[in-house]
């Protein structure tokens, strides 16, 4: 393994000092995205550089259900790997739209890898952010260094699922009303004098 990655398997991620997950659900689907902050580029060019030979050779023996390519978004190549994600989820019934694209991409100071187009969005900029909506602007409060968090749109998530958890949970039109009356939700993880803290804040009604 280690001479397949080229560093110790616990190592091999070590060019990465913190990174972020995203994801939603909108009119086009499900978008999943991880922006990750690089510290060392040059060992990051090099690992990931030295996966894309398995990749390829992985392709290969898929007989055309995996694709690779390359592209030039803003100045920075991005790998697109094609797999059939789409006919996956097809499979289980869920009406959900992900896409069957997954895209890679590193820039100087960040490892970007998404579903559908959010490395471009990403690399390209000039799309809303997390950090400019005021809902969790508000719930994080103070907190803005932290060791860690995790914000959710629960509104808007539970919109967006209605659909699907309508038709897999036969009780849902009865939770319905209640599960609906909860806005957000954040979880913050600060340090102080070595002393740890988490706070959860579950605000509803709004």
């Amino acid at each position: 393994i280690t001479a397949m990655l080229g560093a110790p398997l616990p190592e091999f991620l070590d060019f990465v000092s913190d990174a972020g997950v995203g994801a939603g659900l909108s009119s086009d689907g499900l978008w999943l995205g991880i922006a990750a902050e690089v510290h060392d580029p040059a060992a990051a060019e090099e690992r990931i550089s030295s996966q894309m030979p398995l990749l390829q050779m992985f392709t290969m023996q898929s007989e055309g259900a995996v694709t690779i390519e390359t592209g030039d978004v803003g100045g920075v190549e991005v790998t697109t790997i094609t797999l059939p994600i789409e006919a996956m989820v097809a499979e289980t019934g869920l009406p959900l739209a992900v896409g069957n694209t997954i895209d890679v991409a590193l820039t100087d100071d960040a490892l970007l890898i998404g579903l559908g187009d959010f490395v471009e969005s990403a690399i390209i900029g000039g799309v809303d952010s997390l950090g400019t909506s005021a809902g969790y602007i508000d719930a994080l409060g103070e907190d803005t260094i932290n060791t860690g968090m995790m914000y959710v749109n629960a509104s808007s998530l539970i919109s967006a699922l209605d659909p699907i958890l309508a038709m897999t949970m036969p009780e849902w039109s009865e939770v319905a009303p209640y599960a609906t009356a909860f806005d957000r939700m954040i979880v913050v993880g600060t340090e102080d004098d070595d002393v740890v803290r988490t706070r959860m804040t579950v605000i509803v009604g709004q």
